[in-house]
């Protein structure tokens, strides 16, 4: 098998969510570079090493490579709670989804959809203020109102406040389109909820999961870019992500090398001059660490004709096939 290709032809598996930053149209570039050995160790059965990706996200790399084993991680808890009830409830979220698409498609016009979809937002919020006390119900619903949100709102951003407020406007009309949001959820998420069965979830920081990794596994980070990049956006969380919190990621990068012998690692970001010089610096190499760079659309751009492509950049101990 092509180490390009998905393990499970018959039936793809892609993104449930529109992510800011996510990595589908990349996939293939980015199975070439884990290489044939490592994609053989994923697909093993009774093996152990597992696919990690502590900065998850739409889990776009996991979707398309489809491992038997897995870890997603992120520090946005309604990314993982949504994957969690996937998982684990999928039959109540559908219901919830279709209920919400039903209600959706009752707006008359634009301002009684933006009207709906601002209400729909005011309860996501407000759910997320009592997150931890959630039943599963309200799990549930939460999960439902992120993939609606995410649906409709303006370029599919997760965008939050200093308070962890959601507050992403309504998007173009052409979005909010109700009933293709439930034709197309529905299977994904089915698709989506079965390979899930065999992949560990952790709400959390990329810290707590490089933790879980053992010499086996193969990480793949994909951090919220370097600020240094125009127009990168790095508010995921109300902590943000800033150029000391790349400087600590490549420190964590070379001790996870350094304690794990035989742990492979790749790393994607944008192509600036002090991403570059970090990625390319004596440490890097003697950690055997190398850079590609590799070209990937940008999507989340405000303006369409900023929507084009970009050099990015990949760092990896993974020997070049």
């Amino acid at each position: 098998m092509n180490a390009g290709t998905p393990v499970f032809q018959r039936d793809v598996v892609r993104p449930i969510l529109k992510w800011a930053g996510g990595k589908w149209r990349i996939a293939p570039k980015l199975a070439r570079i884990l290489g044939p050995q490592a994609l053989e160790a994923l697909w093993a059965p009774g093996g152990d090493a597992r696919l990690v990706e502590p900065f998850a996200g739409s889990a776009a790399l996991t979707c398309y490579v489809q491992p038997l084993r897995g870890l997603l991680a992120d520090a946005n808890t309604e990314i993982i709670n949504l994957y969690s009830v996937c998982r684990d409830r999928l039959e109540a979220l559908l219901g919830e989804i279709g209920q919400i698409a039903a209600e959706a498609e009752s707006c008359l016009g634009e301002e009684s959809f933006r009207r709906y979809y601002l209400d729909r937002r005011d309860e996501m919020n407000e759910l997320i203020s009592k997150a931890g006390d959630s039943t599963s119900e309200e799990r549930t619903r939460r999960a439902a109102l992120l993939l609606f949100l995410n649906r409709s709102c303006f370029n599919g951003l997760w965008r939050v406040n200093s308070r962890g407020e959601f507050n992403v406007p309504v998007g173009r009309p052409a979005a909010n389109q109700p009933a293709a949001f439930l034709a197309t959820t529905g299977p994904r998420l089915k698709r989506f909820s079965r390979l899930l069965q065999g992949i560990a979830l952790l709400s959390g920081s990329y810290e707590d999961a490089l933790k879980c990794v053992g010499s086996n596994d193969i990480v793949y980070l994909d951090p919220p870019y370097d600020a240094g990049d125009e127009g990168s956006f790095t508010s995921y969380t109300s902590q943000g992500f800033g150029w000391q919190d790349h400087q600590t990621l490549f420190l964590s990068v070379l001790k996870i090398l350094e304690t794990h012998p035989g742990i492979r690692v790749v790393v994607s970001n944008s192509d600036t001059e002090r991403i570059r010089a970090l990625y390319e610096s004596r440490d890097a190499k003697e950690a055997g660490l190398r850079v590609h760079t590799i070209r990937a659309p940008r999507v989340i751009a405000a303006q369409g004709s900023r929507r084009n492509s970009i050099s990015e950049l990949v760092l990896t101990n993974i020997p070049p096939m």
